[in-house]
Order: C-alpha cells, then sequence, then structure tokens
C-alpha cells in the first residue's frame, strides 16, 4: 500500500510554515503540508507531517533533512512503519545508485545550507532558495550552482530509517579569526576521513538514540 507520509520534529518555535515547507520541496512534490497546532493558543506546535507524491521525495527527505540544522536546532524525520515498508519495496527495484544520490543531495544540501545560514529572517531563506533552486524546488533534474567536491557517498539506511551523516551534512566552517599583530591567526587542522566517519557514525548513534527514547 502507498504511504508517503514523514513526521517532521524538532522544529524551532522561530521558523515559520514558508520555511519548513520550502526546504521540503527541495527534496520532492510535496502533495501535503500540516503543522500541529496548540488548540489552546492557536500557535503552531514544533512538529508536523508532510505527504509527499511519491517514494523518491521521502529517501531525499530523510537522506538531507534529518540533523538539518536550522536556527541551532536540528530537525528530526522519521516515518511510521507503513511508509518504510512502502519505501523498501520501492528502492528494491530503484535503479539509481548513491553515487549518483551523493551527488544530487550535495548540491540541494549546499543551497539549502547556504540559505538558512545566510539569511537572517525565513523570507529571506525562501527567497533566496526560491532563486537557488530556479522556483522547482520539487524538480529532482534541477540543476543547482556546484558546491565544493563533496566529501564521500553517503546513503540513507532502511533498518530504521537512519539517515547516514557525511561531511556535508554540517554547516560550512567560520572564517578564520581576524588578525592580530598582523600575524593571521592560525586555521584550525582539517580532520581526517578517519576522524570525520568516527563523528558521522557517533552522530547516527545518538540520532537512533533519540528515536528510541521518542518512541
Amino acid at each position: 500500500k502507498e504511504s508517503t507520509t514523514v513526521y517532521v520534529g524538532k522544529i524551532p518555535p522561530s521558523v515559520d510554515d514558508d520555511l519548513v515547507r520550502t526546504l521540503l520541496d527541495a527534496c520532492g512534490d510535496v502533495r501535503s503540508w500540516k503543522r500541529v497546532m496548540d488548540p489552546e493558543n492557536n500557535t503552531p506546535k514544533r512538529f508536523g507531517f508532510c505527504e509527499f507524491v511519491d517514494a523518491e521525495g521521502v529517501l531525499r527527505a530523510m537522506r538531507i533533512l534529518d540533523g538539518f540544522p536550522v536556527a541551532g536546532e536540528e530537525l528530526l524525520l522519521n516515518v511510521n512503519q507503513a511508509t518504510k515498508a512502502y519505501v523498501e519495496h520501492y528502492t528494491a527495484t530503484r535503479t539509481v545508485n548513491a553515487e549518483e544520490d551523493a551527488e544530487v543531495d550535495a548540491k540541494r544540501r549546499e543551497s539549502l545550507q547556504r540559505a538558512v545560514a545566510s539569511a537572517g529572517k525565513s523570507a529571506e531563506a525562501v527567497a533566496f532558495l526560491s532563486d537557488a533552486l530556479g522556483g522547482n524546488g520539487g524538480n529532482a533534474s534541477t540543476v543547482l550552482p556546484p558546491p565544493p567536491p563533496p566529501g564521500g557517498n553517503s546513503a540513507a539506511t532502511l533498518g530504521g530509517f537512519v539517515a547516514a551523516r557525511d561531511a556535508d551534512s554540517a554547516l560550512p566552517p567560520p572564517p578564520p579569526g581576524g588578525q592580530h599583530g598582523g600575524v593571521e591567526a592560525p586555521r584550525a587542522r582539517e580532520p581526517s576521513m578517519k576522524e570525520r566517519r568516527e563523528e558521522e557514525r557517533r552522530e547516527r548513534q545518538r540520532r537512533e538514540e533519540e528515536r528510541r527514547v521518542r518512541v
């Protein structure tokens, strides 16, 4: 049975629905997005439910937006058993390989991170993303400005739907410190590939534990 609903949680209170919807549109065609409202004061709660048109949108949203940094917090995405079963069945016949996924994901993640990190207001971020995605965020063939080469391949782990994290999942590092006495501050050492993989493993473990607590 077709099921493509994704839970989107840990939405910062300062982030409005326009920005959340734009982030979701960047992952695929969205059939509906509903932010749950608090009936007592009619204010939006920190979670909602997105239904994508197809399984491809679910896969990309899990890879890109689960753990995506917004306003000092990280979004939390999850699916129910019906969506998990449907997407697993779809994945078994899917022809796109992990390298192709990683290339598209890196471009979209780069644009999303740049917009959210640089825009002081949600409206500005939405406008930036609309331009970056050519006004068609849900189109998987949209060509975005090329980012730096990704640090490695990434793919969603369907067992438990825990998204693999890679070096592109973090916000770009801040610029090096200013000069002191005419001498440029030393740059931080770039982490090795082994250190990055260990950090990714710890992050996946943390998010798995967080999901268990929520369930």
